[in-house]
């Protein structure tokens, strides 16, 4: 057993659990004794060393269930679980993330889509696929690069996961199992094509794009919930009537390196969108992010009225 959070003395014989008054309680009517063996909490202990810090300090048994007790009930003493995000979880929600049986496909393993995937293994994401079939390039994510240029992105990306999380499953898109999410990124836009194929699936799409000042991410596209990739599309063009043929250059353009710190904060937007879905939050909506010292502006991206989603036909 394990206290969630530190003991913190207010006075020679006072303390309290926590310091967030959202799960901070006070430990008043304790003896200096009881006060003590508390503050041992905050290291894990199994219950026979408990009882024993117990009988030393001279508190019985039945005095030491009930501070056990006051504690659990109040949601600050708990079994500690080392797997990742689980103590912030257990502090703030009392109960544990369930990431690792989720199944996130990259479609490609560009600057954004290789970022991504290395921050959503860091948050537990169990299952990571791609089908890209490139190679390393001078224009990828620097942690590729490192790997080696001239490496397929896959085996590069492969490698990088594995650091990050040993136990993470990766592979090849099975036709077999459909992804709880897919990441969609590129340069100057996200590819149509590929958003409307894997939404034709029912698979929610997370968009993600450079250009050639800001790094957009989002949104997500979930099928029939959410704005779609043709809304997307058609917002574009209402503010560029050439953005049609201006979109099937641009996704087949030279990728564009961001600004690093542009590119980092953007990377941690999309993978806390994306894992606050996960753990139940709302579709998030979509974020631009600028060169320092402009701060990431939340966009909303509307359901287009001309397009034929149903998210359109709810919003009309």
């Amino acid at each position: 057993m394990q206290l969630t959070t530190a003991v913190f003395w207010t006075d020679r014989w006072q303390a309290q659990v926590g310091l967030d008054p959202r799960i901070a309680i006070s430990l008043d009517g304790l003896s200096k004794e009881e006060l003590g063996l508390v503050d041992s909490l905050t290291r894990a202990q199994e219950e026979p060393e408990v009882k024993l810090r117990a009988r030393v300090a001279g508190i019985a048994p039945e005095r030491l269930r009930s501070i056990l007790s006051m504690l659990e009930r109040a949601g600050v003493l708990v079994n500690p679980s080392v797997g990742i995000d689980h103590q912030p979880w257990r502090r703030i929600r009392n109960t544990l993330p369930q990431r690792a049986g989720r199944h996130v496909h990259i479609a490609r393993v560009d600057y954004l889509g290789a970022g991504i995937a290395l921050a959503l293994a860091r948050c537990g994401i169990g299952t990571i696929t791609t089908d890209d079939i490139g190679t390393v390039a001078s224009n990828d994510h620097p942690a590729m690069k490192a790997v080696g240029l001239g490496r397929t992105r896959s085996q590069a990306l492969k490698t990088l996961l594995r650091r990050e999380a040993p136990h993470i499953r990766f592979g090849k898109l099975d036709s077999g199992r459909r992804p709880d999410l897919a990441v969609v990124s590129g340069a100057y836009a996200s590819d149509p094509v590929t958003v409307g194929m894997l939404l034709g699936e029912s698979v929610p799409v997370y968009q993600a794009w450079i250009e050639e000042i800001d790094l957009y991410v989002g949104p997500l596209s979930i099928p029939h919930e959410t704005a779609c990739g043709s809304c997307l599309m058609l917002h574009r063009e209402d503010l560029n009537p050439h953005w049609r043929t201006i979109c099937r250059q641009a996704c087949a353009a030279t990728a564009l390196v961001p600004e690093t710190t542009s590119a980092m904060m953007a990377i941690s937007l999309a993978a806390r969108d994306i894992v606050a879905w996960f753990d139940g939050a709302p579709a998030p909506d979509m974020w631009r992010v600028g060169p320092a010292p402009s701060v990431p502006e939340q966009l909303v991206l509307e359901p287009h009225p001309s397009c034929g989603c149903t998210a359109s036909h709810g919003a009309a």
